[in-house]
């Protein structure tokens, strides 16, 4: 009998990070395979990112819409319990035994809570994880509570998993699926990358991505203090892309929009699609902001993080990437540091954290192999 088993991607970053095992479970004879698409994907605002998917070649079961027009807290709680609906809807038309989730997204959150009522199994990947300066960080480890399986992408998050009180019979260290994204993906050129775009960059190009922070009064001083510092960058081209849709994101976009329309050595892309996004990554001669990938999968391409203010604090994190506070002196000094020869050289030392690229066929062979109990029992720590 074939696995009924569904993934749900909500965003741009998720997908990313799923794209290698949509792609296995899809082609493999031992899957009933469904595919979800929710959140940022559907929003005409963050770049109708669903299309990407469907350029890929693979077949989106169901759409469903959940998020409300707006970036407030308010109405990031009414757009979960709007998904809360429109999942159980979903999930009772279909039959389904599992779902695959990645992470710790409000969109994601929605479609776990239903799967947990409708006594579906629940598969978790890169739980453990902490994010201090964001909601995330609860959502993450409640989505533990209601998993069955889990894949982690280190073996601290693994022992974090374990200390929530799951079964280690249940939790399996396989590294970042990103990583095999990037590993499997032919990236582009500096030359391919000028033609899409129609830009001639220049020989220096720093990409930066500034997500909201939990205490939303960071976020205009936070991005204030980026923006000043790259404005002493005229000779690089500096590529931003969107915020996550997530409180407070609205302004940081308009900021940044702001700043582009007076730059001409700057550009913001809503998605940039993760073979582009990749590729430049990459090329960059720095990441800075406060993105994941700036911790996963930069130090995976040696390429070095400027990591600003408190987002991703707590993860574990490469000698690639320098922690700052949202100062416009100390990115300036970081931006020094990351430039001079020394540290350059020391990048071809950088060891990933996040494994190697090759969690996609651990994950797959214990999806066939293994099948986790729907009653949980809690595992004390002795």
């Amino acid at each position: 009998m074939k696995n009924k088993i569904a993934i749900i991607t909500g965003s741009r970053s998720d997908y990313g990070l799923l794209k290698p095992i949509i792609s296995s479970l899809a082609s493999n004879e031992l899957f009933d395979f469904k595919l979800f698409v929710t959140g940022s994907h559907l929003s005409p605002e963050f770049g109708l990112t669903y299309k990407e998917i469907e350029k890929d070649g693979f077949k989106i079961t169901n759409k469903i819409e959940m998020l409300i027009s707006t970036d407030s807290d308010s109405g990031i709680a009414k757009s979960i319990g709007v998904g809360v609906i429109s999942f159980v809807d979903i999930f009772s038309h279909h039959s389904i035994e599992k779902i695959i989730v990645l992470g710790d997204r409000y969109e994601i959150f929605s479609a776990v809570q239903a799967a947990a009522f409708l006594k579906l199994k629940i598969v978790h990947i890169h739980g453990g994880e902490i994010t201090e300066g964001v909601i995330d960080d609860n959502i993450r480890h409640a989505i533990t509570k209601f998993s069955h399986l889990h894949f982690v992408a280190n073996d601290q998050y693994k022992k974090r998993v374990i200390q929530l009180g799951e079964d280690p019979k249940t939790v399996f260290n396989v590294g970042a699926p990103s990583l095999d994204n990037i590993k499997n993906t032919k990236l582009l050129s500096k030359k391919n990358l000028e033609k899409i775009f129609n830009i001639k960059f220049e020989d220096k190009i720093f990409i930066s991505t500034f997500h909201p922070l939990i205490n939303i009064s960071k976020n205009e001083s936070g991005i204030n203090q980026l923006l000043n510092a790259l404005s002493e960058f005229s000779d690089v081209t500096i590529i931003f892309t969107f915020s996550n849709a997530d409180a407070g994101s609205k302004m940081i976009i308009s900021k940044i929009n702001d700043f582009v329309r007076k730059k001409e050595n700057c550009f913001i892309f809503n998605s940039l699609g993760y073979k582009n996004y990749y590729s430049f990554l990459k090329l960059s001669d720095l990441v800075i902001g406060n993105s994941s990938s700036g911790i996963i999968e930069a130090p995976f391409l040696k390429t070095p993080t400027i990591n600003i203010g408190d987002r991703q604090k707590g993860r574990l994190k490469a000698s690639s990437i320098i922690d700052v506070t949202e100062n416009k002196i100390e990115i300036l000094n970081a931006i020094d540091k990351v430039m001079t020869k020394k540290f350059r050289n020391n990048l071809k030392k950088i060891k990933s954290y996040y494994g190697n690229g090759n969690a996609t066929v651990k994950i797959v062979n214990k999806l066939v192999n293994f099948d986790p109990p729907i009653i949980k029992k809690f595992n004390d720590i002795s």
